[in-house]
């Protein structure tokens, strides 16, 4: 009888670790919607993903990130050419800790620490 207990004592208390585990990994996720491309100051229509057209000129990727409130405020950004700035809720992001070459570093591209992220609501990047 006390091998029956034991065998269901851990039996709850490996689906109850699910469960949390599965609680935590819900709480990190992030969403990006709302995703706007221009290319020199023009809207460019997307019409599929990855893009695989080749784009001159200068062009801003505009988007909504909402982070859970669990979530790191750590972002990584990949370059496609160079990243010239960054704006999140409307505020200039510095990008002075960074060289020319990183910030054309299209294989790892940057981390940057954004404290304006807001894990409330919505940000728009």
């Amino acid at each position: 009888m006390k091998g029956v207990a034991r065998v269901f004592i851990t039996g709850i208390l490996l689906v109850l670790s699910l469960v949390i585990l599965m609680f935590i990994a819900k709480k990190q996720d992030v969403s990006i919607r709302n995703v706007q491309l221009s290319v020199n100051s023009q809207p460019f229509v997307v019409k599929n993903l990855p893009l695989k057209e080749n784009i001159i000129g200068t062009y801003d990727v505009k988007m909504e990130l909402k982070l859970s409130s669990w979530g790191s405020k750590e972002l990584q950004i990949i370059p496609d050419d160079e990243l010239l700035a960054i704006k999140v809720n409307g505020q200039d992001i510095s990008l002075a800790g960074y060289s020319r070459k990183q910030l054309r570093d299209y294989g790892r591209g940057i981390t940057i620490k954004i404290d304006e992220l807001n894990a409330e609501g919505p940000n728009v990047l």
